[in-house]
């Protein structure tokens, strides 16, 4: 095996207008119920309560989910995330190509626009795969030898997966 010491790349995953609208509009929203839940006299206050507890895990959940850039180092692809990280080495890589969400991939479990496409989704063709993805338009699939599936978005994707592609050709 060959070691190159290469600088690490990092890849920004900004959000879509479609993302941004989406969870500005839940956002406000939940805090508009939120609100008129608190203020109904005849609601009683455990009830809004629990709807607050509610909205405050599903923002905190989808936000340590939340992708926020991709990192290339000598080794890994790393998917940083709100809280924590998705490591995937370079070794475990066996394809890499473009790939565009259809909407007939469905999401089985996360998110599907709030805070980016976050979660477990399933399509016909490929099977499950997990998405952190920022942009749909920037979207591409990272297959590994343990059959994982993973849909991911680069700002700028081709670029990305030119540099990707490289770094596993050198493993």
């Amino acid at each position: 095996m060959r070691t190159e010491t290469t600088k690490d790349k990092i890849y920004k995953i900004p959000f879509s207008v479609n993302v941004k609208f989406t969870s500005l509009l839940i956002t406000a929203l939940s805090l508009i119920c939120f609100y008129f839940l608190r203020l109904e006299k005849e609601i009683p206050t455990w009830i809004s309560t629990i709807f607050g507890c509610i909205i405050i895990f599903t923002f905190a959940f989808t936000y340590a989910y939340m992708p926020r850039y991709i990192q290339l180092n000598n080794h890994s692809l790393i998917v940083k995330r709100g809280l924590g990280k998705l490591t995937i080495p370079y070794s475990q890589i066996i394809d890499i190509r473009q790939y565009k969400m259809m909407s007939s991939d469905i999401r089985l479990f996360g998110s599907g626009g709030f805070l980016g496409w976050i979660g477990l989704f399933y399509n016909k063709k490929i099977g499950r795969y997990y998405a952190y993805v920022g942009n749909l338009d920037e979207t591409f699939l990272v297959i590994t030898r343990k059959g994982r599936w993973y849909l991911l978005s680069a700002h700028p994707m081709k670029e990305a997966i030119k540099v990707i592609k490289k770094r596993i050709s050198i493993h």
